[in-house]
């Protein structure tokens, strides 16, 4: 059973990403990877958490042997949503619709731009460890969409003539 949530919903979701896909990423534009090892186009959608502590048991389960730096990535929803990605929340595991749900991205590879904020981690002993400090992780855990407002406009609410 899914869920969608693009309606509503203010907060970033969470996606654990190798850094040299993230690289890739940012020269194409778009980030096409589901998990690791998997493409979009495979898969159908893109994993993801909704706090770090769902990231820290995917990264534990799928990432745990990873040697190679990784960035935990924040999405905003609204931008993936803007281009025609959906956010559905679903069981992680199929078979047992009551078990833990998670956001899954729909609709193909996520724009560059939809990512908020890039923290890099890696994994020792088969737990995520974050190069900032978890206060940053969480302070940056904030309503991304009133966050990208308060840059763009002004005292008015108004964008800006010659802002992107």
């Amino acid at each position: 059973m899914r869920t969608r949530h693009n309606e509503g919903m203010s907060l970033a979701v969470w996606h654990l990403a190798l850094a040299s896909d993230w690289g890739a990423a940012q020269t194409s534009g778009e980030y096409a990877v589901s998990t690791r090892g998997a493409t979009v186009d495979e898969v159908g959608f893109v994993h993801a958490s909704y706090d770090y502590e769902q990231v820290c048991r995917v990264a534990a389960r799928v990432y745990g042997s990873v040697a190679e730096p990784l960035k935990l990535l924040a999405l905003d929803p609204y931008v993936m949503a803007d281009v025609g990605i959906t956010l559905e929340s679903e069981p992680g595991d199929p078979n047992d619709g009551t078990g833990e749900r998670f956001p899954h991205l729909y609709g193909g590879a996520i724009p560059v731009t939809a990512c908020v904020a890039e923290l890099p981690a890696h994994m020792s002993g088969g737990a995520l460890v974050l190069d900032q400090p978890v206060a940053e992780l969480l302070r940056r855990q904030l309503d991304v969409r009133e966050a990208a407002y308060a840059v763009v406009t002004d005292e008015r609410g108004r964008v800006p003539t010659g802002t992107p």
